[in-house]
């Protein structure tokens, strides 16, 4: 089973890249990398140790920004972040999911407040304790949800990675 994946440019592809994330609700940003000769930039999410991490890789990297939100003494979780395809077919991944459906009609906003890359391609993985990336376990690709009491079942398509970006 391959270790990286790609996120399609599609509707489906960020659908599931996203869901199968859960839209990287309460994970924390614990280290981002720019890479100047490879033009990428990594982004190390940790959830916590039942659930795992993910490195998250922007490729052919546009343009980016970091804004770090601390209070209550510590950083910020990300509460949910939304992945948008921009008029020239690049990806947006902005670390704010407060306008939801809408967040292509206020992407000005959401980019003044929040963390964002803007890059022509995106590959991830999940990573084991020590954050190196791993193989994907199984209970990520088909995931049992409980919501409001009822049990919902849901796989995800995911497109295995197979360029040179892999470490």
């Amino acid at each position: 089973m391959p270790i990286w994946y790609e996120v399609e440019h599609s509707k489906t592809g960020i659908y599931n890249f996203m869901e199968c994330n859960w839209h990287f609700h309460d994970f924390e940003i614990e280290r981002i990398s720019y890479l100047p000769d490879e033009n990428s930039v990594e982004l190390f999410l940790k959830y916590d140790e039942l659930k795992g991490s993910v490195i998250l890789r922007f490729i052919n990297v546009y343009s980016m920004n970091v804004m770090f939100k601390v209070e209550y003494g510590s950083l910020d979780n990300i509460m949910g972040s939304v992945l948008l395809l921009t008029q020239n077919g690049q990806f947006l991944w902005i670390d704010n999911d407060s306008w939801g459906d809408k967040s292509k009609h206020h992407i000005e906003e959401l980019k003044k407040e929040s963390s964002w890359v803007q890059a022509e391609n995106i590959i991830w993985a999940v990573t084991d304790e020590y954050g190196n990336p791993t193989e994907m376990p199984a209970n990520k690709i088909d995931q049992v949800w409980q919501i409001y009491g009822k049990i919902e079942h849901h796989h995800f398509d995911l497109k295995p990675y197979n360029g040179n970006n892999q470490e």
